[in-house]
């Protein structure tokens, strides 16, 4: 039996270890099967402390993965002396770290740009999770954190939480949870109700999950879920425009508000969301808020979810609705432009739609890229989503914007449209644009025919 196994155990061994290996090697990515690991980006020691106490708080006790403080400098001349302050900062964190009995290795990038050096950093380190601190101010009039967090949020791939921090974490008694609607059905939904509940758990805290009814069903189910156990209630509310309103009636410094967040061109992202961290942060000086990002599935297409790319452009880019020479028009000559042959022979349906998205767009204006901006609305009389693209070499002079965006979207609903589906056009019409080269096409671009054959090409040699 001994020299028979001997004999055949090599042989057996040899033909189905290449397969389970091959299996290995071709089986798509799980980022649930990646380590937890949890980068800190820190830029001044006044954030390290707080932020510190909210990453080590989100560490899994049974993991052996490191936390990652990182600390990246600016390359220049001096390089060398941003690197060893940096160093000072970070050994403070190492301290307190292993006092908590938690691993930690700090890191500290040279880098163009401390964006381009955190993006470095997560790919690198293979990180789950970016905890990093915000001093609840903008850079600019359509920027969300800042030039410094908001390409970090974008383009990363992982989770990622954005916190400013008034009040020790430790002394915080309840987490309020604001989910916006359709945000249960992105990947990665489960993970962020993991990383609240988890907070809410070590802390001792009670939980409290607000949205539309739908939307807290679906986080009641994920916060009952797993071995953790902590005392939650729900307080659904009818319309998600009454979220932020409902929040701050009722946070107080004691409360730490989590508001869970989606990148651009993601099923759940809508305009409003890139505007509530700043309207809780004007709302509530004495409360934490917190916002988070769902971790995006490595093998998902950049290209967006559930795109048919000749679906999209038979049913929403026809020739009527794009207009390629409104070089020197103003915003709302413009927009009655992009709507005249739409509506011939209808100046009081033109004359009311443009009215009211002229206000918008100067009042509300969407800046997807630094180049485009969309202004959208529902509206009687429309029995379908009617999506509109002018382009003005010279740019629109719009006052919310930071300079003149030369192309814009014009998105109109039914009045009795869901949200749900106005929020999946919306996405979709963000994620289009977004894609590499199609902003420079409608710029190139002198008619439709013209836009239409330029995409194609784009899209037969795979660089869009």
């Amino acid at each position: 039996m001994i020299a028979v196994t001997c004999f055949v155990g090599p042989i057996v061994t040899q033909k189905f270890g290449k397969r389970v290996a091959l299996a290995e090697q071709e089986a798509p990515y799980d980022p649930s099967t990646a380590p937890h690991r949890i980068l800190m980006p820190i830029a001044n020691a006044e954030s390290a402390r707080a932020v510190s106490e909210l990453a080590f708080l989100l560490h899994k006790k049974e993991s052996h993965e490191s936390v990652y403080p990182l600390f990246v400098a600016m390359d220049g001349p001096n390089a060398d002396e941003a690197v060893a302050a940096g160093e000072k900062i970070l050994a403070h964190v190492v301290v307190r770290a292993i006092a908590s009995g938690i691993p930690v290795t700090p890191v500290t990038r040279v880098d163009m740009t401390v964006p381009a050096g955190v993006l470095k950093a997560l790919r690198d380190l293979r990180v789950s999770l970016v905890v990093t601190g915000w001093n609840g101010t903008t850079s600019a009039r359509r920027s969300t954190f800042g030039r410094i967090l908001d390409p970090i949020v974008q383009e990363a791939r992982q989770m990622v939480l954005i916190n400013r921090i008034v009040h020790p974490v430790a002394t915080i008694e309840r987490v309020i949870l604001v989910a916006p609607p359709m945000i249960e059905r992105q990947s990665g939904f489960d993970e962020v109700i993991q990383v609240v509940k988890t907070l809410a758990y070590q802390l001792g805290a009670r939980l409290l999950v607000t949205g539309v009814h739908e939307t807290v069903e679906r986080c009641r189910v994920a916060v009952e879920r797993g071995r953790e156990r902590v005392t939650a209630t729900y307080e659904p509310i009818t319309s998600w425009k009454k979220s932020a309103g409902f929040v701050t009636s009722i946070a107080t410094k004691d409360d730490h508000v989590f508001l869970l967040s989606a990148r651009v061109g993601r099923l759940a992202w809508q305009p409003d969301l890139d505007r509530m961290p700043g309207r809780f942060v004007t709302a509530l000086p004495n409360s934490n808020i917190s916002v988070l990002y769902p971790p995006i599935e490595r093998w998902t297409s950049d290209r967006g979810d559930d795109i048919d790319e000749r679906e999209y452009l038979e049913r929403y880019i026809i020739p009527p609705h794009i207009v390629f020479d409104l070089d020197g028009v103003a915003l709302g000559p413009a927009i009655r432009r992009l709507l005249a042959e739409e509506f011939v022979g209808k100046p009081h349906t033109i004359d009311s739609i443009a009215t009211e998205l002229e206000k918008t767009g100067r009042e509300e204006p969407v800046a997807l890229l630094a180049d485009v901006v969309l202004v959208h609305g529902h509206f009687p009389g429309i029995s379908e989503p009617m999506v509109f693209f002018g382009v003005n070499h010279s740019g629109f002079q719009i006052p919310q914007c930071d300079k003149p965006p030369r192309v814009m979207i014009v998105l109109l609903d039914p009045i009795d449209q869901p949200p749900e589906r106005h929020l999946e056009i919306l996405a979709t019409v963000a994620r289009f644009v977004k894609r590499p080269g199609v902003v420079p096409l409608l710029l190139e671009s002198r008619s439709y025919e013209d836009f239409v054959s330029r995409l194609k090409l784009l899209e037969f040699e795979g660089r869009v």
